[in-house]
């Protein structure tokens, strides 16, 4: 039987006679010829408990959704494919589709009174407009496949997309209360990380000034938690003073990345403990420490939230959902082990570690990639390129901040299976299988509602990230097949990243390190000896941008040594290497920030 996740406060949504996403479910509504209503939902989220224990419980509107529709529940964490496709600009929404997935109608939250007229005018819209719906859905359709195929067309990547996203941004930055746009505000991480990125490049104070604004406002408003740490999800007001009460692992491990970069840029001691409050909250509300992994989220309690500090220790706990999610825990990974360096705590490093081992040996399938998520003992929901993305970049990090080949190892396999399951025809990646195998077919949709191979969608983000991830894979290898595609993957976005430049963040920078010379430090010698720990930390402990840090064992990576033209003796030694050129091998530590200098300031040979 389905397990169908509610409001944990008083409710009577159960009674619905909800169905799970699957193939069945369509069929049902095609031979009964009834809509499909669609209910996106998150167990973190305040509206959602709401229209639970309101809407959802309300008798008639039980009685006529069980007679007349295919209810169907979806959660916006474990399947983020539909509520891609489907959303209606938050969360829950609420959509009325025909029995072949195409959307009649939509909207977010519907109070009792609301949904009882929608749900008549539906019904009967559907019942006398069958061939306008049908006609309207075809011709929806193929401008969807159109756009979804379409090909790169020889563009060559914007090198001028860096510079523009941030002044797009800049005028659009809120003076008075920092973020962007006016209203409705979500926690601008990645466009803030973008900032800090074109300060250090360009040493632009305005940029810098964004930042700060925006991580003081921030923090010093209800958005924040000052009592439990870590941030809630997104402000109703422009003000950030009308927060939705959850909280959820991807947002707090962003922002715990931004905080530490920014004290790591500006050594101002107030990020310092901005990012100590936000990891507080993550180890001690959503680390599983038997596992060693994070849990997804805490519930939205608008009553235990609005308690002081005395009154929360004896109020009940909001709830956790203990699922483990690939993508948002390769994320909380990648900003530890980032904050290890920034704040310079290994634990965080140690913390970051046990999440990729237990994401490999838990969540991994040598033929299917990485899972969604994990919960009761099992893994569940193959097909996502998010999962596979995060999680390579994850190892990447991991590979560059500890020097432990494995880490690097994994990333090639993972790597190699992005571009085999998820390329799409003319470049790019698909979010979902691009041919999914037989086995999962039915349970990821990757195929539309009746079972049959539907296209997937290819987004600026997730293309951005594959990337990123692949050019960081070929500078490493030298291997064109990265490059070519990390290439195609922006170059289908070359003329449409402007057009939303809130959305942009990672697109603007995945281009600049694709199309600029990257700071590569080589360090050969045993990664586990204290003289190549103190040249990594060295290494790792440097200004710069574009960075890349790789670590080379004499006894286990000869072959790759020699192939990639360093030397076996002096070891270990590090090589700086920019603009084509490389030091000579380098032994003492300390020297390493000075060359560095000199030769991106002047270029000159070492």
């Amino acid at each position: 039987m389905p397990s169908f996740r509610f409001s944990p406060r008083p409710n009577k949504a159960s009674q619905i006679q909800w169905r799970e996403w699957d193939s069945r479910a369509f069929l049902d509504a095609k031979l009964s010829d009834k809509p499909v209503l669609l209910s996106i939902a998150a167990v973190w989220c305040q509206w959602c408990h709401m229209m639970d224990e309101t809407t959802y419980s309300d008798g008639e509107i039980i009685q006529h959704i069980n007679s007349n529709y295919i209810p169907i529940r979806v959660d916006s964490n474990q399947r983020p494919d539909i509520n891609q496709r489907y959303t209606m600009g938050g969360l829950p929404t609420t959509v009325f589709l025909t029995p072949d997935g195409d959307l009649i109608s939509g909207t977010t939250y519907i109070d009792p009174n609301g949904m009882k007229s929608f749900l008549s005018d539906v019904g009967a819209y559907y019942a006398s407009n069958k061939f306008e719906i049908q006609l309207l859905a075809a011709q929806t359709r193929a401008r969807q496949k159109e756009w979804s195929e379409r090909p790169i067309g020889g563009h060559e990547l914007p090198k001028i997309a860096f510079d523009e996203v941030l002044h797009l941004m800049a005028t659009k930055f809120d003076y008075v209360y920092g973020g962007f746009g006016m209203e409705y505000k979500s926690l601008p991480w990645d466009l803030l990380d973008l900032f800090i990125h074109g300060y250090q490049l360009t040493g632009n104070i305005r940029y810098l000034l964004i930042v700060s604004k925006t991580l003081d406002q921030l923090r010093s408003h209800p958005i924040f938690d000052p009592i439990d740490g870590g941030f809630f999800r997104h402000s109703m007001t422009k003000d950030w003073n009308a927060p939705h009460f959850g909280k959820t692992l991807d947002v707090n491990a962003a922002g715990f990345r931004t905080y530490s970069k920014m004290f790591q840029t500006t050594d101002e001691q107030s990020y310092r403990e901005a990012a100590q409050s936000i990891a507080m909250f993550m180890n001690d509300v959503l680390w599983d420490e038997t596992n060693g992994v994070f849990f997804a989220s805490r519930d939205a309690d608008p009553e235990y939230y609005s308690l002081d500090k005395e009154g929360r220790e004896s109020a009940p706990k909001p709830l956790v959902d203990r699922t483990v999610y690939t993508n948002w825990n390769a994320l909380a990974a990648s900003a530890y082990l980032e904050a290890s360096v920034a704040l310079r705590q290994a634990q965080f490093k140690n913390k970051a570690l046990r999440v990729l081992e237990f994401l490999w040996n838990h969540c991994w399938d040598e033929n299917l990639g990485m899972c969604h998520y994990w919960a009761d003992e099992g893994h569940r929901g193959y097909g996502l390129l998010t999962d596979q993305i995060y999680m390579a970049k994850a190892l990447l990090d991991a590979y560059q901040i500890s020097g432990q080949y494995f880490y690097f190892e994994r990333a090639v396999v993972l790597a190699d299976l992005i571009i085999r399951d998820y390329s799409a025809p003319g470049g790019g990646f698909y979010d979902t299988y691009s041919d999914p195998p037989e086995a999962v077919r039915t349970i990821r949709q990757s195929t539309d509602a009746l079972g049959n191979l539907k296209f997937g969608e290819r987004l600026i983000g997730q293309n951005s990230v594959a990337a990123e991830v692949l050019h960081r894979l070929y500078l490493y290898t030298l291997d064109d097949t990265y490059k070519d595609a990390a290439i195609s993957a922006l170059g289908i976005f070359a003329d449409s990243y402007r057009f939303e430049p809130e959305t942009a963040g990672p697109y603007a920078l995945a281009v600049y390190k694709c199309t600029e010379e990257p700071l590569h430090i080589v360090i050969v010698g045993g990664p586990d000896s204290a003289d190549c720990k103190a040249l990594l930390a060295s290494s790792l402990d440097l200004q710069h941008p574009n960075k890349l840090i790789q670590v080379l064992d004499p006894a286990s990576e000869a072959d790759v040594i020699e192939d990639l033209g360093y030397a076996l003796h002096p070891a270990p030694a590090a090589y700086v290497c920019y603009n084509m050129t490389c030091s000579i091998p380098i032994t003492a530590p300390e020297i390493i920030d000075s060359i560095v200098k000199s030769m991106t300031t002047r270029n000159v040979f070492i």
